[in-house]
């Protein structure tokens, strides 16, 4: 008996807010405000 399938498009997003290490902080916490963001993923190289 295999166990019962995880439904993960329930609790993750498919098109995360991302930015880049060089994105400046500034533009960071506007985007925090203006878009309610509580979190975000910060990408290196990529």
């Amino acid at each position: 008996m295999s166990p019962p399938q995880l439904m993960l498009a329930r609790i993750l997003d498919m098109a995360p807010i991302t930015v880049t290490d060089q994105t400046p902080m500034e533009t960071v916490v506007d985007m925090f405000r203006k878009l309610g963001l509580r979190q975000t993923l910060v990408t290196h190289n990529g």
